[in-house]
This record gives structure tokens, C-alpha cells and sequence, in this order.
């Protein structure tokens, strides 16, 4: 059996280029990582700077990150028609989302015979005066939602939930 040990040596060197330093003794340990802690973070800040600097330049050739939706904005109303944007206005995301939703939504929970009836400016009804407080700051907001949407699960196992273990 060959066991090989291996001794770490630390210097710290004061002068700029030169390859000639205190050495630093193992009780002295700490005050090694100090000094590699301290060399790491200047490194390290100075390469951040610099990635800052690159992504300013991108925003300012990109107007912001707005180019693209620009272009496709820039475009006649007749154009835009016939054309799949590669990114989506906000007011068209909230529309698809919205439309999706609708069409897996299905029917919601049934409302008690009994239950107090309350209604949303939209004229939805809802099963509380918090609950309409909520829908009508999101409408009001231009926040879409759907409400009382069922959630589906797919089921799989044994035990009836999709898992992440090794036997799944």
C-alpha cells in the first residue's frame, strides 16, 4: 500500500509581480482564506462590471428589450393578421391564456340553493363580497382570471399521485 501526503504551503505576496512572499504557517490558516476570499471578490466584481457593462450595451441596441415587439408593432394592422409574432403583446398573452382556460374549465362547484347570491361587475357570481371585491380590482385592473376553474390531476401509481422517486 502506497499513501502519499500531500502538505499545502500558503504565501502572501505584498508585491505587485513578485513571486516572493511571507510565508503563511498552518495556525495562520484563516488569514489564508482571508487573503484567497478577498482575491476571489475583487476577481469576481471586476468580472460582474463587466457583465454589466455588456448587458447596458445590449438593452441600448435593443431599445430595452423592445426591439422585437416593435418590429411587430411597427407593422400594418392588415400585415400583423397574417403573421405568428415570436413574442406576444401582453394584452394577447392574457387573451390566449384566458381562452385556454375557458375552454378546460368546465363546470365549477356548485352554488348552494341557500347560499347568499353575490355578482362581480362582470356579472359573474361569486360565493362571497371578497371574493367580488377580488374579481373587481383584477377587471378594473385589466387582470384576467377565470373563476373557480377545476383543477385536474393526472393520477398514476399505486398510491394515485405522480411522484419523483425511483419507482415511478
Amino acid at each position: 500500500m502506497i499513501c502519499t501526503i500531500i502538505y499545502m504551503e500558503f504565501y502572501h505576496i505584498t508585491l505587485p509581480g513578485s513571486s516572493r512572499g511571507r510565508y503563511i504557517p498552518v495556525k495562520e490558516r484563516d488569514f489564508a482564506a482571508q487573503l484567497a476570499q478577498k482575491d476571489y471578490d475583487l476577481k469576481i466584481t471586476e468580472l460582474i462590471k463587466r457583465e454589466i457593462v455588456t448587458l447596458e450595451k445590449y438593452l441600448q441596441q435593443t431599445e430595452h428589450g423592445q426591439s422585437i415587439k416593435a418590429l411587430y408593432e411597427s407593422l400594418c394592422p392588415t400585415r400583423r393578421s397574417l403573421i405568428e409574432p415570436v413574442t406576444l403583446s401582453d394584452e394577447q398573452y392574457a387573451e390566449r391564456w384566458k381562452k385556454q382556460m375557458l375552454q378546460a374549465a368546465g363546470e365549477g362547484m356548485p352554488f348552494a340553493e341557500d347560499s347568499q347570491k353575490y355578482y362581480t361587475a362582470n356579472g359573474e357570481r361569486v360565493r362571497s363580497k371578497s371574493e367580488v371585491i377580488i374579481a373587481d380590482t383584477l377587471l378594473r385592473n385589466g387582470v384576467p382570471y377565470c373563476y373557480e376553474v377545476p383543477l385536474k390531476l393526472k393520477r398514476r401509481g399505486a398510491l394515485g399521485y405522480k411522484g419523483g422517486g425511483k419507482n415511478d
